[in-house]
């Protein structure tokens, strides 16, 4: 008979393989990785969480899975129940704006490093004659 360890994650758990290894999952949901987290719950067989992480993360009675066991399908459904369509205007305007400030960031670093990589090239260049 095979004996399945199932491990409860608390807010100070950390996964121990994938993207954010050795990352508690407070810090995990501090950087809006809420989606992540929910998606290896449904993807995981022996990983459960406690009753304060399920409700942190919006994990109703009715979208439990008994564990062990994955269930993919659960997580579309998750994620039905928790699209921007509950928001109020503000909230929505207040994530799209710090969604539009961050890809601004991102790319205006993006061309400040083009723009010196190709001074470089163009520097090299020169060289050559």
């Amino acid at each position: 008979m095979d004996v399945i360890r199932l491990r409860t994650m608390t807010l100070k758990s950390r996964f121990t393989g994938g993207m954010y290894v050795d990352i508690p999952m407070r810090i995990l949901l501090d950087m809006g990785k809420k989606a992540y987290i929910v998606a290896k719950y449904y993807q995981y067989d022996t990983i459960n969480f406690d009753e304060e992480m399920l409700e942190l993360l919006q994990i109703t009675p009715e979208l439990q899975i008994p564990k062990p066991g994955c269930k993919m399908e659960m997580y579309d459904e998750w994620k039905k129940v928790n699209s921007l369509d509950h928001l109020t205007d503000e909230e929505r305007i207040k994530m799209i704006s710090v969604q539009k400030s961050r890809m601004k960031r991102a790319s205006k670093s993006k061309l400040s490093m083009m723009k010196h990589a190709k001074s470089v090239l163009a520097a090299r260049n020169m060289k050559k004659y």
